[in-house]
């Protein structure tokens, strides 16, 4: 029998991992810009995706495997199951299990000190966000709109 390739992927086999990923992803960024309550509630939020993340990679052995077994079911279409299970299990899965596991919990560790030690942390600055007090300034003036400027007004407005 000529040798086929069956092609299982992480999304085949836990399709919420690709999501718990982009959350973390999407929180680490978060946090930079974020400052008091909500760097807390973004540190909490990435602490529960890495902690979705290391239960995936605990999950993942039997999800695989389970992948697999239909994808091998699929490509062989009117064989025996009993073969299929035998095939998917001589598979081994590689050490991405294990880098994802170190990752979750790596997530977790950063996702606490963030909702701990966050109210110490320094904020972006405030400079250009727009505050209620407008003062106009005279656009003929090219040294006023400058100072405006590094006052974080907006001499445009």
């Amino acid at each position: 029998m000529p040798a086929q390739e069956v092609a299982v992927t992480g999304t085949d086999a836990l399709p919420w991992l690709r999501a718990a990923a982009l959350v973390a992803l999407a929180c680490l960024g978060a946090v930079l810009v974020t400052r008091d309550r909500w760097r807390q509630v973004v540190g909490a939020l990435l602490a529960v995706s890495g902690a979705a993340l290391a239960v995936g990679a605990a999950m993942a052995g039997p999800a695989v495997t389970e992948a697999r077994r239909a994808g091998v079911e699929a490509t062989l279409a009117a064989g025996d199951p009993s073969v299929a299970d035998v095939l998917a299990r001589a598979a081994q899965p590689g050490g991405w299990r294990w880098l994802l596991l170190a990752s979750g919990l790596v997530l977790v560790a950063v996702g606490a000190a963030v909702v701990v030690g966050s109210r110490r942390w320094p904020a972006m600055g405030r400079r250009y966000e727009h505050s209620r007090e407008h003062t106009a300034t005279d656009p003929a003036d090219p040294l006023e709109t400058w100072q405006a400027i590094d006052q974080g007004r907006d001499p445009t407005s």
